[in-house]
């Protein structure tokens, strides 16, 4: 029998007996020095008779190491543990995750936690197996152990014996045949920093955005579908602070899971595999993606080779990394619990053995691919092959597509760049400042992109109304994205604001929010997307109003005085200022009378503000005067094309002299726009404002998704589930075998 000494700081010292072959024995364990408690009295009280919860403790071990597998842990050097006791007063082992396995502690029952921190080195293959995690070199593990303990009689055991059966029982389940033999009322759990893999043929979804420029000739023969999906083929891990847990459900039955530590981030990693040859031909990311906007795309003829083409599939890989990225942190977010990642139910009496002995082995070595396709597995969860997880798609933003007479000259013209939120541009090289990060190949600045963005589908805009008369199917569409890891109350309270000034979110949904919103501080993983797809009545509705005539200068200043105040949330004390002088018409004429910010400071309802307000109010200003003056250009213009444009024949545009004239002349107007769009549009007023002017038939829809909780709206829903504005199809793993059905018997993590 070894022994091992327990103490604490206050002279306590306790010996207890273990089997020889027990892992603490094995690993040379014989001294727990508690750290933070006074023991000797908590020891002999029955369990269910003391107060303490946990307490830590150090640990000093005979040998410095011990190999498991391919790894080495080091019990030595500052290793720690922590003991936890569970009782019947929190009613599950697990609580707070809808996934996590369910366990319920009944009044006779408690359970305690024995961990144990250990750092751990990975073997000569660069990555250990045993701990369902895969990782490489050096890192931190926390082994723990959950014991059953039950009253006997009516009575429990001392904390001393408790401590001594989970002690005796710490399990280590690092091979198939261990996770066979896991005794009843044990649960074993690994945390770990690394990845788990998952490798097959993906359906990713992208949303197409065509855009026009201010360059002639307008061009409307080209046509792209607005939502598509890239098949690839190749893996995608899975990335961060991560937990297994293993649990014998019953004798048969093993309930395995990776858990997303609490409170952190996941990142993402895919690489691309051989099968992307067989299914497209080449191996050439951009190849797949821009094959969703146009088939048969050949890269190579753009001059896209060599060199160019591995930066370029580099930088693209990394835009796909991301964009996974903040769909798995969406789709598992929760900031005070551990979350289920991925969770399977296999049946251990059931299938082929053999099979299934592989499946676990190479799970326990952090490639859950096997398992996945395993016929005796079912998928409670698995954020990165669940078709209803994935939440943020690819954007595919072309540029100048609408100008271009050619897909091949386009592209030839053209470079493409990506940006950190999953945005891939297309976009003319002489005009790539607009966006580019400077000396950085391939790097969209995101906010140089938003600005862009904006401008372009004003734009668009402008050329789908006159393109009415050539395509009646011409549309534009108007985007809004906000993520952050940690959104404070406020910026959460901006999105619903947004919402309502959509017409998406209603007053059933407001007192929800309300609600949520004051007993709530901050929002991990916050991720708001909002769209809206304007036809060619709605369009014609933004730029010109009654009768077909251009709006006046009233109505467009009074329409962004109004989309500005719906966003301004009436209970924040920076806003009381800008909100006073937005509804004050008697302020707004003097500042229009004025026409000098400089000068504000001499009307009388504005001399009393602080400097602060008063530069937030001459912004406000700015922003809608710049509205009005450019609708007051661009929409007389419009209308006198429009007119011109019915009188002549659909084949005769590229002919018609005088048609040419006109659109020069209109094409230097939309130049000056784009050059002078303001910043305030970049964002949801441009949405908002645009939304509040255009037809009623528009289509919007927006997603606002938070910890473990979303919502969706569509157009005109104000529900979760909206019949219009759907989201871009889902992500679709295809396995070689058929991949069980995912079963929500306890209940899935969605408000």
């Amino acid at each position: 029998m070894a022994t091992l000494q327990i103490t604490d700081q206050f002279a306590l010292s306790y010996n207890i007996e273990l089997a020889d072959d027990s892992p603490l024995a094995k690993a040379g364990i014989f001294h727990l020095a508690c750290l933070d408690h006074a023991l000797k009295d908590e020891f002999t009280k029955p369990l269910d008779q003391r107060s303490l919860r946990e307490f830590s403790f150090g640990v000093q071990a005979s040998t410095p190491s011990v190999s498991l597998g391919s790894a080495t842990l080091n019990a030595g050097g500052g290793a720690c543990g922590k003991v936890r006791i569970i009782r019947s007063s929190e009613t599950n082992l697990f609580p707070g995750d809808n996934f996590a396995p369910k366990i319920p502690i009944s009044s006779d029952q408690c359970w305690i936690g024995l961990s144990l921190e250990l750092s751990v080195n990975a073997g000569a293959q660069a990555g250990a197996d045993g701990f369902g995690i895969s990782f490489e070199e050096s890192n931190m593990l926390g082994l723990t152990t959950y014991k059953l303990i039950e009253a006997q009689a009516g009575r429990f055991p001392t904390l001393l014996d408790g401590l001594r059966t989970t002690l005796d029982g710490i399990y280590l389940a690092s091979t198939p045949g261990a996770l066979r033999g896991l005794p009843p009322g044990t649960v074993c759990a690994n945390e770990l920093s690394g990845a788990v893999t998952f490798t097959g043929y993906y359906q990713i979804p992208v949303s197409v955005n065509p855009l026009a420029s201010a360059d002639l000739p307008f061009n409307y023969t080209i046509a792209v579908q607005p939502q598509a999906t890239v098949e690839l083929s190749g893996s995608i891990a899975l990335c961060g602070d991560l937990i297994l847990r293993a649990y014998k459900v019953d004798a048969s039955t093993l309930k395995l899971g990776i858990y997303k530590k609490k409170g952190s981030t996941l990142t993402a990693g895919f690489t691309a595999g051989g099968g992307m040859e067989v299914e497209h031909g080449t191996s050439d990311l951009a190849a797949a993606l821009l094959s969703v906007a146009f088939p048969r795309v050949n890269v190579e003829a753009s001059g896209i080779t060599g060199g160019n083409a591995e930066a370029l599939n580099a930088a693209l890989k990394g835009c796909i990394d991301r964009s996974l990225a903040i769909s798995m942190n969406i789709s598992c977010s929760a900031a005070v619990t551990n979350e289920a990642a991925v969770v399977y139910r296999i049946a251990l009496d059931s299938g082929d053995a053999a099979q299934t002995s592989a499946a676990l082995r190479s799970a326990l070595g952090g490639d859950w691919t096997l398992l996945s396709q395993l016929p005796n597995a079912q998928r409670f969860r698995n954020i990165v092959t669940d078709s209803k997880e994935y939440q943020h798609s690819l954007a595919l933003n072309l540029f100048g597509i609408l100008n271009a007479a050619s897909i091949d000259g386009y592209l030839q013209s053209s470079t493409i760049l990506c940006d950190e939120f999953g945005h891939i541009s297309v976009i003319n090289q002489s005009d790539s400042g607009r966006i580019r990060v400077a000396a950085v190949p391939y790097a969209a600045d995101p906010n140089k992109l938003r600005a862009a963005l904006a401008q372009d589908f004003l734009v668009t805009a402008t050329y789908a109304v006159v393109g009415s008369e050539v395509s009646p199917a011409f549309t534009a569409k108007q985007t809004y994205l906000f993520y952050d890891v940690k959104a404070s109350r406020q910026e959460m309270r901006d999105q619903v604001l947004l919402g309502e000034a959509l017409g998406l979110i209603g007053a059933s949904d407001k007192s929800f929010w309300d609600t949520l919103l004051a007993a709530s501080s901050t929002f991990p993983h916050a991720y708001v997307s909002a769209a809206a797809q304007y036809g060619n009545r709605d369009l014609l509705s933004l730029f010109l109003g009654s009768g077909g005539q251009p709006r006046s200068p009233i109505e467009l200043e009074q329409a962004g005085r109004t989309a500005m105040i719906a966003l301004l949330d009436p209970d924040d004390p920076y806003a009381q200022e800008r909100l006073a002088v937005l509804r004050d018409d008697a302020a707004w004429n003097a500042m229009d009378s004025t026409g000098n910010v400089g000068a504000f400071r001499t009307i009388p309802a504005l001399r009393q503000l602080p400097a602060n307000a008063l530069a937030d109010v001459a912004a406000d200003w700015t922003a809608v005067r710049w509205w009005a003056d450019t609708m007051l250009r661009v929409a007389p213009q419009l209308a006198s094309l429009l007119a011109f444009v019915r009188t002549v024949s659909a084949d005769g545009f590229s002919t018609n002299p005088e048609f040419l004239k006109r659109t020069r002349q209109f094409q230097n107007i939309l130049g000056a726009l784009v050059k002078k769009t303001h910043a305030a549009f970049v964002g949801g007023w441009g949405m908002a404002l645009v939304s509040s002017l255009a037809g009623p038939d528009a289509v919007r829809s927006m997603s606002i998704s938070w910890g473990s909780s979303r919502k969706h709206y569509g157009s005109g829903s104000g529900s979760d589930a909206g019949a219009a504005g759907q989201s871009a199809p889902p992500l679709v793993l295809t396995a070689s075998q058929p991949v069980s059905g995912a079963i929500m018997e306890e209940g899935p993590a969605v408000s």
